[in-house]
């Protein structure tokens, strides 16, 4: 495993002694150092960057002249005083404290952002009261380098908080105004506007000045000194305005002062110092770019801008500089974005040309490296030279370049024929002043004796005879089959790429046939049009054309394909080559792709425009190893230097954080129960939706493109699902809980652990909540209730009615018996009481003198008698509806009379007067 370490890559050549006063250094412009860009097209929320810093979750919070900024490395939140509580959109402070919370320091003051709520305290003071720090206003605070004191300062004192303890320790200032402060894990280090240092020991208070010669003192005094130890107690003082840097390796030693490289002092502005995990120190300045010192030799090396490489630093221009736990260096441009440089990641270093920027070969010798272009022909950069210089050849279209046994370059044109370059002489070999059966080179190779054999578009192959010059034909297929690259591999054995697939050439017998199958002829080799071959150390074959990239493990006899479907970033594969880690490098039309084979598997990287390097499309054929291990791409955009890096990892460990959801149906709080995203750990919402975006990050900025995510539904499914990007979108999902599991796998598909778990209540509508499922219930109950009431009532009246019924049927039938009865009776007394009125009725009318008598009184009440006797009956008939009541008129006067007379022989006989 071959890591290169950041001292491996920056070479320095100068060391200086310490013990000298003053020193001027020259510094060494360090190329293999790749710095990547943020800006406002990234979504930056300004360029003019004040402060930097890198949380303990991995978010970087970036501060610049108009607005605060949050990273996580896909996109960016922004915040702003007038939407976030912010004393001032200009930040310049930022730092974390023991519990999380990061404290944005602005002109107009301090703010506290609270993870769990996503919020901002504007009331600083209230909050640092509760640490006894008592003080109208703050002109500096921060936490110490190991996280041990918050430490805080304003125009009379220095206030210093335990969190451990919970106690607070105040230093006083001294009468002059205080520049700057730095604390340490036992001494405070106060430099002051009149150039006058001083130590002070935090257990015991005891304060010591610590003594700066006069001649610097001078040029400290009114210029706000600034003040940084190192972590083995190196004291640095620098000034922006004068350019001074002074440097003291400990209390004992003289203080040194550094004087960068460069033409004009007043330009050796240092605006800030930090220390990176190596021990080196950046030194950050406002138009000479970026310096290392290295403590140990002394030596110092310089990175600046450069408009033709864009890995360089996007200006020299800088303002703040921050390296993180990672080891990554982060640094403010002054308008123009961050740069941040990734040590442990591929190194991909651009250069265009002024004029020809179109690379399609390479070659190198003992002393130069040489591109051939499109367009421009021939340029050769010597090694120490910055940029190539044109070489006058008859030729302006390059196709390839090979260097023989005898250091001749060889050069396949594009109608131009083959040129030979041989220290300065150019010999042109084409179709009219030679044997060649075309102008147009795409492949050149040098067998074992010296010949150069020729691959010509049109379909032909052909050798040159370095002693005769004869140029021999040894495979003609004119205008049938294309011819692209060529490969001797020895004992006169050749393998073309053709339009039609691999072909095997004997340049001895001059036999030849197409490969289709494996020797063993259990495995197809598939056709496809090749544009380039390449055979690596382990003897493995690889052939990339328009369907990808084939491979023929020559020693195993066994063939394999890889493509977009399997991890390719596209089908047309225009160069393959392999570096010094045994790595492959394949360029296609969308990028390059890194196999590493190993750990026995085909793991594949893509990288592209966004990971550094210059253009996605890969001229054909235009991959080359240097001699130093480093590999040249061709682009249509000029070329890409990459410094191979094997990065294999035992472990990979990474936390999921949840960054985003879209879209907002309400608050965020609303949605995550109170908190933030980044500390939310369940999403409620409050109704049937139909999607859900949901993003995510593992705040990894070495290769955070690379990185891959898959999710499921815990109890639901053990598949994992893999999504494209950093989002997972959720659609249709019913009411119901979910157990939403996330995780993350790097550049290696390496799968971390570390599983990301969100509980997803997506709640119902009300008619489908369990209390209206409650009511609903009671309703229902309420009702089969009332039902059933309502049954056994309704059944109790039909069994009262049923009852009232027979009793009525009952009286109704001792009714009718009564009523037959009295019938009976009456039609009994009918008769007799017919015979009896009949006579009487004969002997009144036969003598008419009795009318008057008693007997008369005896017909009217026999007659009488009769009379309800046949109402009786009737009344029987009224009730079996067989008769009507029928109303007469009659004479009341003759009624009452004849009612006194029947009583008047009763009342005489009683002796009542009537």
């Amino acid at each position: 495993m071959n890591k290169p370490t950041f001292l491996s890559i920056c070479i320095l050549v100068l060391c200086i002694n310490p013990i000298f006063i003053s020193t001027r250094l020259q510094a060494n412009v360090i190329e293999q150092v790749m710095f990547r860009q943020i800006t406002t097209s990234e979504g930056l929320s300004n360029n003019n960057i004040n402060c930097l810093y890198r949380d303990s979750r991995g978010f970087l919070w970036i501060g610049t002249n108009s607005g605060l900024n949050r990273y996580d490395s896909y996109n960016f939140q922004q915040y702003y005083q007038d939407t976030d509580n912010l004393p001032d959109n200009r930040i310049n402070n930022i730092f974390e404290d023991w519990d999380g919370n990061i404290w944005i320091g602005t002109e107009q003051g301090y703010a506290i952002y609270d993870y769990q709520t996503g919020k901002f305290d504007p009331n600083c003071k209230d909050r640092i009261h509760n640490f006894n720090i008592f003080c109208d206003t703050i002109f500096m605070a921060r936490m110490n380098r190991e996280m041990k004191y918050l430490w805080v300062y304003d125009d009379h004192k220095i206030y210093l908080y335990y969190p451990q303890q919970k106690m607070t320790k105040i230093y006083p200032l001294m009468d002059s105004t205080i520049s700057d402060l730095f604390v340490t894990g036992k001494y405070l280090y106060s430099i002051y506007n009149d150039g006058k240092l001083y130590l002070t020991d935090i257990n015991s208070s005891l304060n010591q000045e610590i003594h700066i010669p006069y001649e610097y003192v001078s040029l400290l005094r009114k210029h706000y000194p600034k003040i940084y130890v190192d972590r083995n107690d190196g004291i640095w003082v620098h000034t922006f305005q004068n350019s001074l840097l002074l440097y003291k390796k400990n209390l004992q030693t003289e203080w040194q002062e550094i004087k960068l490289p460069t033409h004009n002092e007043q330009f050796n502005r240092i605006r800030t110092i930090a220390e990176d995990t190596n021990g080196n120190m950046w030194l950050i300045t406002s138009h000479l770019g970026a310096f290392i010192y290295q403590l140990q030799s002394g030596d110092l090396t310089q990175f600046t801008h450069n408009s033709l490489k864009s890995h360089t630093l996007a200006s020299n221009n800088l303002s703040a500089i921050h390296i993180d736990r990672e080891g990554i260096v982060w640094i403010g441009n002054f308008r123009h974005g961050v740069s941040y440089y990734v040590p442990q990641s591929q190194v991909f270093l651009n250069q265009k040309l002024y004029q020809y920027n179109e690379i399609i070969s390479f070659c190198e010798d003992s002393v130069s490296i040489w591109y051939g272009t499109d367009g421009g022909g021939l340029m050769r950069q010597m090694h120490n030279d910055p940029m190539p210089r044109q070489i006058t050849t008859p030729a302006n279209v390059i196709i390839t370049i090979k260097k023989d046994s005898r250091d001749r370059l060889w050069l396949g044109s594009f109608q131009n024929g083959l040129l030979c370059y041989d220290r300065g002489k150019i010999t042109q070999y084409t179709s009219r002043n030679s044997g060649l059966l075309g102008n147009d080179i795409y492949g050149i190779q040098e067998d074992k004796e010296g010949n150069i054999l020729i691959g010509l578009l049109n379909g032909n192959i052909q050798k040159l005879d370095i002693r005769t010059q004869k140029i021999e034909t040894l495979f003609s297929k004119q205008g049938k089959y294309g011819i692209g690259e060529l490969l001797y591999i020895g004992n006169d054995t050749l393998f073309a790429a053709t339009s039609v697939g691999l072909m095997y050439l004997n340049t001895n017998t001059k036999q030849f046939h197409f490969i289709n199958k494996n020797k063993r002829n259990n495995q197809i080799l598939e056709k496809q049009s090749l544009c380039t071959i390449y055979k690596d150390s382990r003897g493995i074959l690889w052939m990339g054309g328009s369907q990808g990239l084939a491979w023929w493990n020559l020693h195993t006899d066994s063939i394999g394909y890889i493509n977009h479907n399997n991890g390719l970033s596209a089908n047309m594969v225009t160069a393959i080559v392999e570096d010094n880690n045994r790595q492959i490098w394949v360029g296609t039309c969308n990028g390059i792709a890194r196999i590493n084979l190993s750990q026995g598997t085909f793991n594949i990287t893509n990288y592209d425009v966004e990971d550094g390097i210059i253009s996605n499309d890969v001229s054909e054929r235009a991959l080359y190893k240097l001699r130093n291990g480093n590999i040249l791409v061709g682009t249509p955009n000029g070329y890409t230097t990459i410094i191979p890096q094997e990065i294999v990892h035992d472990t990979y460990k990474a936390k999921v954080y949840l960054t985003d959801i879209e879209p907002q149906y309400y608050s965020l709080s609303q949605m995550l129960n109170g908190k933030f995203p980044e500390c939310a750990s369940e999403i409620i919402l409050e109704r049937e939706i139909p999607s859900l975006r949901l993003y995510f990050s593992t705040l990894n900025f070495i290769e955070s493109r690379k990185t891959r995510y898959a999710y499921r539904f815990k109890g639901q499914s053990s598949q994992w699902n893999y999504t494209a990007d950093n989002q997972i979108e959720l659609s249709l999902l019913p009411p119901g809980k979910y157990e939403l599991q996330v995780r993350a796998c790097n550049s290696e598909c390496m799968w971390s652990p570390d599983v990301k778990t969100l509980t997803i209540h997506i709640l119902p509508p009300w008619y489908r909540t369990w209390w209206a499922y409650c009511l609903f219930t009671v309703a229902i109950l309420a009702v089969v209730w009332g039902f059933i009431v309502h049954f056994h009532v309704k059944r109790k009246r039909i069994e009262a009615l049923k009852a009232i019924e027979q009793e009525n049927e009952r009286q109704q039938r001792l009714t009718d018996l009564k009523m037959q009865f009295f019938a009976n009776v009456s039609h009994e007394l009918r008769t007799p009481l017919s015979l009896i009125i009949n006579p009487l009725e004969e002997f009144l009318n036969k003598y008419p003198q009795y009318k008057n008598s008693l007997l008369y009184t005896v017909q009217n009440n026999a007659r009488y008698l009769l009379e309800l006797i046949n109402q009786l009956l009737n009344f029987r008939k009224l009730d079996a509806h067989g008769e009507t009541i029928q109303y007469i008129h009659s004479d009341i006067v003759r009624l009452v009379k004849d009612q006194f007379q029947s009583f008047e022989s009763i009342a005489q006989k009683r002796g009542d007067q009537l």
